[in-house]
């Protein structure tokens, strides 16, 4: 499975066609201003929430509007495909959502259907916004194509299942709880993996944005817990508390995700500044160097030594969010050793990933028989 997401999908990418947006073409706000004048739509300008209880009515009214729009765009498209939704206990008992997409199952010769590789994708939304049900745009399966539209979400290939999370959001539920229930999710999936049908020995993760940074973490909490991940897919993360980097403060006021935004979502999400120094809310705190190699889950020795994924990362030049992905990428490569493929796209803004299509005719064949 991480033949998905290796160096070979940018040779893909530079040749895809691009609806709205061309890679190289300067910045230009006309989409978003576009974006920005449906209404109830997309909420992220309403900084003047607080958290208290007319603020999250407000964000509840948000969420509906968001998810009602969200959702009129996928159904269509997702009716192609087999979704069930399956409940897995939280470490508090809290009973989570996780939502199972897949499509023709596989048969070999003998008409055994082989156990699937899986992909874990948590959904974009600046922590508050957005939900795992009908985020994903998912692709015509037979040809192994690739089609990403609304939220740019997750892709989907031939007999690959898809597990989205349905992770708790703040202001109602602070941080640690949404990070903890994608962690608490992994290890629910993989106690299921013959129930829900994938092989947990082909595991990869994802995100954007708020599930960029939620798919980082997940990868080196894995890695830590002795569990192996193939790839991880990191889009337009975010990572650090605030708005201090170089990128926030030159894009203080692109439109949709600016300094106001970006405080804002970590003040939803987040308790403290001191939260953002913990590991689990940014990856890139961790102390010491990833340790090379670690002993596998249950596993007392380095016989079956695991490594930590490997990894894509994509940042957007004209993004606020731009250090945070470019940080990732060195921390990865300098600090875990770990291969990286960063592809930027220049002259774009984070929500090129909230608008645009992007049609890549067919992945190698590695994707599609993996």
């Amino acid at each position: 499975i991480g033949a998905y997401f290796s160096a070979d999908i940018f040779s893909l990418l530079e040749n895809a066609k691009y609806t709205l947006f061309d890679p190289e073409m300067p910045f230009d706000d006309r989409v978003v201003a576009f974006y920005l004048s449906l209404p109830g739509v997309f909420p992220f300008a309403q900084t003047w929430i607080h958290d208290d209880e007319a603020g999250r009515a407000q964000i509840n009214k948000d969420r509906e509007a968001f998810n009602a729009f969200s959702n009129g765009k996928h159904n269509e498209q997702l009716e192609k495909f087999m979704m069930r939704t399956m409940s897995a206990e939280m470490r508090d008992g809290f009973i989570l959502d996780v939502h199972i997409y897949q499509s023709t199952m596989k048969e070999d010769a003998k008409g055994v259907v082989a156990p699937s590789p899986l992909y874990i994708w948590m959904h974009g939304g600046g922590f508050v916004y957005g939900e795992g049900r009908d985020s994903m745009m998912i692709a015509g399966m037979p040809e192994c194509n690739v089609t990403t539209t609304l939220n740019n979400e997750v892709v989907t290939f031939n007999n690959v299942i898809v597990a989205s999370v349905e992770y708790r959001k703040p202001p109602e539920y602070k941080f640690p709880v949404a990070t903890d229930d994608c962690f608490d999710t992994l290890l629910w999936l993989l106690d299921n993996a013959e129930d829900i049908g994938f092989d947990p020995s082909r595991v990869s993760i994802g995100g954007t944005s708020a599930g960029g940074n939620l798919a980082a973490v997940l990868a080196q909490r894995a890695y830590r817990a002795g569990i192996q991940i193939m790839h991880q897919l990191i889009l337009v993360p975010v990572m650090y508390y605030g708005c201090a980097t170089r990128s926030c403060m030159e894009n203080a006021n692109i439109p949709l995700l600016g300094a106001k935004e970006v405080v804002w979502f970590h003040n939803m999400y987040g308790k403290s500044y001191e939260d953002g120094m913990n590991p689990h809310y940014n990856p890139l705190m961790y102390a010491e160097d990833c340790p090379a190699f670690l002993p596998k889950r249950g596993e007392s020795d380095f016989a079956n030594a695991i490594t930590l994924a490997p990894a894509t990362v994509v940042t957007a030049k004209k993004d606020a969010l731009r250090d945070d992905g470019v940080d990732l990428v060195e921390y990865l490569k300098r600090h875990c050793g770990v291969q990286v493929a960063h592809h930027e796209l220049l002259g774009s803004h984070w929500s090129i990933y909230a608008h645009t299509e992007v049609y890549i005719d067919q992945l190698n064949a590695g994707v599609c028989s993996a």
